[in-house]
């Protein structure tokens, strides 16, 4: 195995806020420089309020749907199938205890509910962003699955750079630059 130094590096994180913490802190641990220049900023839907009555499962495709669904809801007793294992650890965090990962993608998160939970199980609800990608919902109701999708949160787009992200880009001193998102 060959062990290559690598000097620290300016890392330009454009993720939000909230969801580039541990990524920055893993980076600084590392060594390398960081500019975090969020891109977008996570916000609830004004007046989003699902009817949860027949609802016995809930679908989060991103710790974002957690948190939204945290603030607007305080029940917490719901099988939650989570995307991935960060998303599943917010949902922990949020006081969640039944919670499955499907350790990546909608893809995976179909497979997980298709072998762990039927239709006669219940009802599910998808707490979306209001941009959607995949098809979960539309996949696992041909599948005979009721599913309640409900936008709780969008992502505004940042209206400008930071004056030192400009200040950065302009000497040449950024090394790399992180995007999570096609938008």
């Amino acid at each position: 195995r060959i062990r290559m130094s690598v000097p620290p590096a300016s890392v330009l994180v454009t993720r939000p806020r909230e969801d580039a913490q541990l990524l920055t802190a893993d980076l600084e641990r590392r060594g390398v420089g960081v500019l975090l220049e969020p891109l977008f900023e996570i916000v609830p839907i004004e007046g989003a309020a699902p009817d949860l009555r027949d609802i016995a499962g809930l679908l989060f495709t991103s710790a974002n749907g957690v948190r939204a669904f945290a603030q607007i809801s305080k029940h917490q007793n719901f099988k939650v199938f989570a995307v991935g294992d960060a998303t599943a650890a917010a949902a922990r965090s949020a006081g969640f205890s039944d919670v499955d990962s499907a350790g990546g993608s909608v893809e995976d998160l179909m497979t997980l509910v298709k072998g762990s939970w039927t239709p006669a199980s219940g009802a599910l609800f998808h707490a979306a962003g209001r941009t959607i990608s995949g098809e979960l919902a539309e996949t696992l109701g041909t599948l005979g699955y009721e599913v309640h999708r409900m936008a709780l949160y969008e992502a505004k787009a940042a209206d400008a750079l930071s004056v030192r992200l400009c200040e950065v880009l302009r000497a040449a001193k950024l090394g790399y630059a992180l995007f999570f998102s096609p938008r």
